[in-house]
């Protein structure tokens, strides 16, 4: 398609100008967040999120810094984000069917200060309206079904924090975890009614709780856990449980079980070791692990057990950061993630590399510059290849499949344009025997303003 073209040429250009030049994670919901990193030390993993406390912040709004820093901390604290999105999504696939469409929107977010220093109370409106989308081309996730635009209340909790070591958090709210999170990578994020617990305490970092019912991307209902695990007359939620061994900077183990009765057990388990050199050269070695079972009545049809393994290596140095992947998965049975983004490392911008018997390989690329010129100016690019595959049903082969992805983010840091990401990315999947192959393109626009 000659647009696709362009914005390809354009990407090159930005690309060719940055010299090759903040965080490109191993695994593709993770890099949703943020952009690419400048070492292997800021790469973030699956297991990493799962258990972290974050800190609050206090940014004032200068005219009402005088007024509310003579009330009592419960408002002086108070916290207020608008954050504005607007969303170009095309996909043709290899059957010629497309999907498109162009949304604005955002979220306007409040957390309140902690009263007694220890409670807070806080909540998130999303919306996403359409600008663009033919009937006929739906599918983006960025709209309802329909190409119709949707507003929700997606965070209202309540939460108890005893000095960052201690965070108890009730109903509405976002969860980070392997198989369970946010998947930010439309207009609106995966959101959970949820009543769960953290803890920080150094060397030992942990999280539980029970997930009622999860909000997906393109939706303004809250579901039972069950029924998106695939059951429809299902009410049951989702127990959670997980903790993480931090002894020394360098190194981390850890784990995390999900259980939802009738349906699906899902464990998972990672670990990871860093080592910088004098040079400037950083190694990290990471491997993970998930289990997949059915449990109690078999009701998703069929009694299985399936796995998946895998492992990679990056290196960083100059603000570059080369990486290497592999994986292999069981032939029982495809790995599923209804809850959120898959943690796999080969999982790529369509594709996540995880059919029954599928052994795959990827190579990365990024950079983020700091020539004062190109500041905020990064790219991560990756490329992927599946075989083996097998159809879970009668065992015979599937077509390989190969996916290369690159993603270009201007996210700079001056005074004046601080809160703005423009984000472009491109995918191309070829599937063995397919005439044609999948073309996905996508065109992304955050600005954040810290209101309070």
């Amino acid at each position: 398609m000659p647009r696709i073209k362009i914005v390809i040429a354009i990407l090159g250009f930005i690309i060719v100008s940055s010299i090759i030049s903040n965080n490109v994670y191993a695994v593709e919901y993770l890099r949703d967040e943020e952009p690419a990193a400048d070492s292997v030390e800021a790469l973030e993993s699956p297991i990493g999120e799962s258990f972290q406390i974050i800190p609050r912040r206090r940014i004032l709004f200068p005219i009402l810094r005088n007024f509310l820093e003579k009330l009592p901390p419960f408002f002086s604290d108070t916290q207020l984000d608008l954050n504005i999105r607007s969303y170009y999504f095309d996909r043709t696939r290899a059957d010629g069917s497309e999907s498109v469409a162009w949304a604005l929107g955002g979220s306007i977010s409040y957390e309140s200060g902690q009263l007694f220093k220890l409670v807070s109370v806080g909540g998130e409106v999303f919306t996403s309206q359409k600008l663009y989308g033919p009937e006929d081309k739906d599918g983006t996730l960025l709209l309802r079904p329909g190409q119709e635009g949707f507003t929700v209340l997606g965070r209202a909790y309540g939460k108890f924090n005893y000095e960052n070591k201690l965070e108890i958090t009730v109903y509405r709210q976002y969860i980070d975890s392997p198989y369970v999170n946010k998947q930010d990578n439309r207009m609106v994020p995966n959101t959970f009614e949820a009543y769960g617990l953290r803890g920080d305490f150094d060397t030992i970092r942990f999280g539980g709780g029970y997930i009622s019912k999860i909000k997906r991307q393109n939706s303004d209902k809250f579901v039972p856990m069950s029924q998106i695990g695939g059951i429809k007359n299902l009410d049951n939620g989702m127990f959670i449980f997980g903790a993480g061994y931090y002894p020394i900077e360098e190194f981390s183990i850890g784990g995390v079980n999900y259980f939802v009765e009738d349906v699906i057990n899902i464990f998972y388990a990672e670990s990871y070791f860093v080592k910088s050199m004098a040079s400037g050269v950083g190694v990290k070695l990471s491997l993970q692990y998930t289990d997949q079972r059915s449990v109690g009545d078999d009701l998703l049809g069929s009694d299985f057990n399936t796995w998946v393994w895998g492992g990679q290596i990056a290196t960083s140095y100059l603000n570059t950061i080369f990486r290497a992947a592999f994986s292999t998965t069981s032939n029982d049975r495809r790995i599923i993630s209804p809850y959120g983004g898959y943690p796999g490392y080969i999982s790529l911008i369509v594709k996540d590399f995880n059919r029954a018997g599928e052994k795959a390989f990827l190579f990365g690329l990024s950079h983020a510059s700091k020539i004062d010129i190109l500041e905020g100016l990064s790219f991560f690019t990756n490329y992927a290849f599946g075989y083996n595959a097998v159809d879970e049903d009668d065992g015979q082969s599937l077509p390989n499949q190969r996916e290369f992805d690159i993603t270009v983010d201007y996210k700079p840091e001056s005074l004046s344009v601080r809160g703005l990401w423009l984000r472009f990315r491109y995918a191309n999947v070829d599937i063995t025997g397919d005439k044609d192959s999948v073309n996905d393109l996508r065109v992304i626009l955050n600005y954040n303003f810290p209101v309070l």
